[in-house]
């Protein structure tokens, strides 16, 4: 050809080329070019070739080779490939997961005649759960070929099956009862047609929590086969040998293709799958009959549902079934429950204990649950614990004064008190604590919580005075304590607060209180308190005595008022008290203010002096004295002194008046002598004046003794008189004080004195009244004198007995009444001390509630009395009748505890009687002296031994309306104190006050009943002035409670009446 062309023109030698391109099949021309062929399936090559990767397991890597061969005679060179259509195809030696095939093809290598090259194709199809299809067109190229042969065409084709390889890369076994097996499946799959055999490995470590899994079918070493196109399952257990966790793994090649997957076993060895919260029921402390509540909480732990049921309490030693409960309302009315995996479920149990002590016993169900077929709860409890109560729930601490700059406090107390229960042996644990639970079990501030309820008050305005939590011990022990609680303002407005006391109560660890004032800003207050001490002197039980101190504003200007109150008695508080509340009053500049104080003794006095302190806390609106005190003295001694009167009252006069002289009289009844030294105005009251009537030298005077004894009488001895002479309005209290010489020391008795002055002269006279208690009444009728007729029929009492009952009715008493009768025919006639009673009249003891009360009382009270009397009486006989062993015996049931006491006493004596006063043992006293009897009896009332002799006796107070009926002529006066006429009904209330009267005539049997009926009842219908009203000047007022009473109501019916013979006025009792 070469030849050829060398020979022809240029031109004819393109025309041959050309015409060789166009006619390239021309068989002259083959072996000159190279010719690329491609086969999937050798010997056979061609120009197209099929590669199929049948049944791929998707995410698995599959390899195939496919063969490129130059058939022709020219050596060829490899080009790039090109990816005509389907799938993406990656033309590398390497899978990728962005290409579903990857081709190896060598790009520019040379491919010589006749020789045959293999390429790699590799498939990664993504591990879909469903088979599918993949196809793809390549074209490959080269060189140096024939016209129209440069390429083949090479089909990619894949059937992709779900992997079989993966496996999960854990088991979890979950939580395991200790020797109980738990088994997991594990599916292997086999998408292929053919059967496969998967490999099993040992679980690892091979001991230890290897060997607490386990193969159920197959085993290490083994092949488990698995068949074409389905699976097999394989079982895995786990049994746990200890309570905790188990880790291994094993090693499983599920098919051919597939690299060893490791897979994690996991599991928990439990010893129970069923548990509750807390582990136990811990009450604690409760008090019998109260219930406390607690939540037990179930939760399941086990791989199924788990049934509950046929609970019940199985109670302990020392424990009923009431001891504990569970409640319907809880627990439901089915018979089981079911707790599904994981669940948790709560129920109430409940704490009620009958009794003091401990007390347990056991929750119980029964479950369904293999190795743990029974749950027991232990339930514990104590009977007893604290319980705080806390008085009063409403503090008002009324108007306060509020000073800028200055930090003012007023106090009130809070009464804590710990009313729990508990055995002696856990008295100290059942204690109440204050405050708030600390880290090292103590308790701690905070000790209150304070919400403002007003936007005008602060939390720290305030507080609990405390500093420490104290331990309130339960009864009965001291089981209250009474804590201060101060309110110190900061602004003025309206004080209003939720305060809650921080406890150990289980049941209420916050008692509420409710806390309000009004704080009013204020100057500063300049002021004066007289006495600063207040001197009572000898005061007996059942003649308490009221004295009283004066507050002045020094203040000049129109606004400097002064903000007074009186926080009460601070030491001996159950001697003094307070008649007169003084709470926020606002005192104007120039006023002056009286306070009374009353001592009260609760002990009976007896031959010495014996102190009785006190203090008088009081509260001012001043920044510089904000506390002033008044210090109370006084004592109790010997009952033989005495003064008459034993207070004195002047009433109201004008200032610059002056009243008329009160002589003072000393009443002496004591065996041992007894000195008078000296007599003084108490300080502070120089508007009364005191003026000596007989000297007294320096060694004191010796008072003459009026006991009654076989000698002439002594002189009546009146050592001092006193006035009043006011200079100034207002309200006035003062003192005489009079110093003694007892063969038991000195001592001081004091008469307190009170006035009043103002430009118009009204006077004013406050009582309290009584009433509507319990009372035991003793009914004592004494007649005497050898039979004499009574002077006195008591059918005149008995025929006003309705009157009595009626007026006790009025009151409210809940009552007893026992008549007691002085009579000695022989000893098998009558007992001494045993209440009236008889074949006819059985009822000893007469209450609202006995069947024709008023008839049976008639009886009692006008039974003839015998004809044999003593010459002389005792009042012995009624204390037989209050002493053992007839009160615990014939009269039992008469006494009650906590009622009080009255004591009716009716004698007949003539006048001879007196001079046959004896004084045989037992009964060494006076048996006139009626007082002293009463204080006797309040001594055996108490429990002690009265000491039976001449020193006691309790004067009459003029403020109870002695009768003056009873205050004979002097020719009367023989030998004795207070001598009587020949017939007396005296009722008396031992600590309260003496009443008499002497019926002059029968028209005053009606007053006479209803004065016993006041005595016996406590409620008053007879008020007694201090001084005859000046009717001229105006008429009497009367309030009741600040409000104003007229005599007569809206009908004309009397409501009140003054009688000028009595000087008293009068409520009839309807």
């Amino acid at each position: 050809m070469f030849a050829l062309g060398r020979r022809l023109s240029s031109s004819t030698v393109v025309a041959v080329v050309v015409g060789m391109l166009s006619g390239c099949d021309s068989p002259s021309l083959t072996g000159v070019y190279g010719d690329l062929q491609i086969s999937a399936d050798p010997p056979e090559f061609g120009e197209t070739a099929t590669l199929r990767f049948d049944e791929a397991l998707g995410g698995v890597t599959a390899n195939q080779s496919v063969w490129l061969r130059n058939a022709g005679r020219q050596s060829v060179t490899i080009l790039a490939p090109t990816h005509r259509s389907g799938d993406s195809v990656l033309f590398a030696a390497r899978p990728d997961a962005n290409h579903s095939f990857a081709l190896d093809i060598p790009v520019g290598r040379e491919l010589r005649p006749n020789e045959t090259i293999e390429l790699q194709a590799l498939l990664f199809a993504s591990a879909d759960t469903a088979p599918h299809q993949l196809a793809a067109e390549v074209s490959i190229s080269a060189s140096d070929t024939a016209p129209g042969r440069e390429s083949v065409l090479l089909r990619l084709e894949a059937q992709v099956l779900p992997s079989p390889c993966k496996l999960p890369e854990s088991i979890d076994f979950g939580l395991v009862l200790i020797g109980q097996e738990e088994t997991r499946s594990l599916v292997l799959s086999n998408p292929t047609s053919t059967a496969t055999d998967a490999q099993l490995g040992a679980p690892s470590p091979q001991d230890g929590d290897g060997a607490t899994f386990s193969y159920k079918n197959g085993g290490p070493g083994a092949a488990l086969s698995v068949p074409a196109g389905g699976s097999r399952e394989l079982l895995l257990g786990f049994q746990p040998s200890e309570a905790r966790p188990f880790q291994a793994s094993i090693d499983i090649t599920v098919a051919p293709g597939c690299q060893p997957s490791r897979v994690l076993l996991i599991g928990e060895g439990r010893s129970k799958l069923l548990e509750w919260d807390p582990p136990e029921v811990e009450c604690g402390f409760v008090l019998p009959g109260r219930s406390v509540s607690r939540e037990v909480r179930f939760t399941s732990s086990a791989q199924r549902p788990v049934e509950l049921s046929s609970w019940r309490v199985v109670p302990g030693q020392d424990t009923v079934g009431e001891d504990f409960a569970l409640p319907a309302s809880s627990w439901g009315s089915l018979a089981a429950f079911v707790l599904e995996p994981g669940e948790s479920l709560s129920r109430t149990v409940t704490c009620t204990p009958t009794s003091l002590g401990e007390k347990s016993a056991a929750l119980v169900l029964a479950t369904d649950l293999q190795g743990q077929e029974e749950i027991r709860v232990p339930l514990a409890e104590i009977g007893g614990g604290p319980r705080i109560e806390v008085f009063p729930e409403i503090i008002d601490f009324g108007t306060v004064a509020f000073v800028a700059g200055a930090a003012l406090s007023e106090t009130r107390e809070l009464l804590v008190t710990n009313s729990g229960e508990a055995a002696p042996e856990h008295a100290e644990a059942a204690a109440l604590h204050l405050g708030t639970a600390q880290a090292n079990g103590d308790h701690g501030a905070p000790f209150i919580h304070v919400e403002p309820l007003t936007p005008e008050t602060s939390p720290d305005e305030i507080e609990l005075v405390i500093a420490a939590s104290p331990s309130i011990a339960p009864a009965p022990f001291n089981n209250n304590l009474t804590l201060p609680i101060r309110l110190t303002p900061k602004s003025a407005g309206i004080k209003h607060a939720r305060v809650e006391i921080l406890s150990n109560d289980p049941e209420r660890p916050r008692a509420a209180i409710t806390v309000s004032a009004v704080a009013k800003q204020m100057p500063a207050c300049e002021y004066r308190v007289s006495p600063s001490v207040l001197d009572f002197g000898v005061v007996q039980a059942t003649a308490p005595k009221t004295m009283g101190f004066s507050f002045e504003n020094l203040g000049q200007s129109p606004d400097a008022l002064c903000l007074l109150t009186v926080e009460g008695i601070t030491s001996g508080a159950l001697d003094y008290s307070l008649p007169k509340a003084v709470q926020a009053l606002e005192v104007a500049p120039g006023q002056k203010v009286a306070i009374p104080v009353t001592l009260k003794p609760r002990s009976i006095g007896d031959q010495s002096y014996s102190n009785i302190p006190g203090l008088v806390a009081l509260r001012v609106s001043s920044p510089s004295a904000p506390e002033p005190a008044v210090v109370l003295q006084g004592g109790t001694g010997p009952a033989c002194l005495a003064l008459q009167p034993t207070e004195l009252d002047f009433g109201a006069l004008r200032p610059g008046e002056q009243s008329a002289e009160r002589v003072i009289q000393i009443l002496h009844l004591c065996a041992p002598t007894v000195k008078l030294h000296g007599v003084t105005i108490g300080s502070g009251a120089p508007q009364f004046q005191a003026t000596l009537l007989t000297e007294i030298p320096a060694d004191g005077i010796e008072l003459e003794n009026y006991y009654p004894k076989a000698r002439p009488p002594a002189p009546e001895l009146f050592p001092v008189s006193v006035r009043f002479a006011p200079q100034a309005p207002g309200e006035y209290l003062g003192s005489l004080v009079f110093e003694m010489e007892h063969r038991s020391g000195r001592m001081r008795h004091v008469l307190p004195l009170r006035g009043r002055a103002e430009p118009n002269r009204i006077n004013v006279t406050s009582f309290q009244q009584e009433g509507g208690d319990s009372v035991d009444i003793l009914l004592y009728l004494e007649s005497g004198a050898d039979g004499e007729p009574l002077n006195w029929p008591e059918e005149q009492i008995a025929a006003r007995v309705p009157a009595l009952l009626n007026h006790l009715s009025v009151s409210g008493n809940d009552f007893q009444i026992g008549v007691l009768r002085f009579c000695l025919l022989d000893s098998s006639a009558s007992e001494w001390g045993t209440l009236s009673h008889g074949p006819q009249d059985p009822d000893r003891i007469l209450r609202p509630t006995t069947a024709g009360l008023s008839e049976k009382l008639q009886q009692k009270i006008g039974e003839p009395q015998p004809i044999l009397m003593l010459a002389y009486a005792y009042l012995g006989v009624a204390w037989f009748a209050l002493t053992p062993p007839v009160s615990t015996g014939a009269n039992a049931g008469f006494l009650r505890s906590g009622a009080r006491f009255a004591f009716i006493h009716y004698a007949q004596h003539l006048d001879s009687d007196i001079t046959s006063c004896q004084e045989s043992p037992p009964f060494q006293y006076p048996y006139r002296e009626i007082g002293q009897f009463a204080k006797a009896m309040t001594a055996a009332l108490d429990g002690d031994e009265p000491k039976m002799s001449s020193a006691f006796l309790t004067p009459i107070r003029d403020d109870a309306g002695q009768d003056p009926h009873c205050r004979p002529p002097s020719a009367w006066f023989r030998y004795m104190y207070n001598p009587v006429p020949a017939q007396i009904f005296t009722a008396v209330t031992p600590g309260g006050f003496v009443g008499e009267a002497c019926p002059a005539r029968t028209s005053e049997f009606d007053y006479l009943v209803e004065r016993i009926a006041e005595v016996a009842s406590g409620l008053r219908t007879h008020f007694p002035l201090p001084t005859p009203p000046d009717l001229a000047a105006g008429p009497i007022e009367v309030t009741v409670d600040g409000v104003a009473v007229p005599s007569t109501d809206a009908q004309g019916e009397l409501v009140w009446e003054y009688l000028p013979e009595r000087n008293a006025v009068h409520f009839p009792v309807a």
